[in-house]
């Protein structure tokens, strides 16, 4: 993981035990890679450019290894309505470069 930590995963899913950390670990390498693919931004640019990498970057990033941790057994394509998407665009959107 680039910019995620299993202790801030645990945080954010109230997490109490390291069961399933190679799990969310993987969660969480997708969707560090989701999120800097979308952006078009390496991690290294994001430091370079912000110091650190964003809040709201990071904050998506949770909501999206949340979605894949809550939801890894659907396979309903409905279950993709309870991704937060505009929340995450919305979050996204000041870091893209195009």
């Amino acid at each position: 993981m680039k910019y995620l930590t299993l202790e801030l995963i645990h945080a954010h899913l109230r997490i109490d035990s390291n069961i399933e950390d190679s799990l969310l670990t993987m969660f969480a390498e997708s969707a560090e890679e989701t999120v800097l693919n979308f952006l078009n931004r390496s991690f290294e640019d994001l430091v370079e450019k912000y110091s650190a990498v964003p809040s709201p970057v990071v904050h998506a990033t949770l909501l999206l290894v949340d979605s894949a941790y809550e939801h890894r057994n659907s396979l309903a394509a409905t279950t993709m309505t309870v991704i937060p998407y505009g929340n995450i665009d919305v979050m996204l959107k000041p870091y893209i470069i195009l």
